[in-house]
């Protein structure tokens, strides 16, 4: 899969706010997430955590700069109580 990385400095956020609710933006929820990274020789792998219930091991590969650009990267999701069963047997 590909993703695009972009980050981008908001002069004011009330007017971004506005303009959102101007296209119809619907807010759907907050999440918090913790990445564990890991040393890799080659691409980055992390492990994502995500409200303490969803976990996803993530490695991608992008080049190294400042400005915008393009990952490749693969997803697999964690069964959280799969893994804990597992680890028991």
């Amino acid at each position: 899969m590909k993703n695009i990385e972009t980050k981008i400095i908001l002069g004011n956020f009330q007017d971004m706010i506005r303009r959102l609710k101007e296209i119809k933006v619907q807010y759907k929820g907050r999440f918090y997430q913790i990445d564990i990274y890991y040393f890799c020789n080659s691409g980055r792998l992390k492990i994502r955590e995500i409200n303490k219930r969803n976990f996803e091991i993530i490695f991608y590969q992008r080049p190294n700069k400042s400005k915008s650009k393009i990952s490749n990267y693969q997803v697999i999701k964690i069964n959280r109580q799969d893994e804990i069963g597992r680890a028991h047997v």
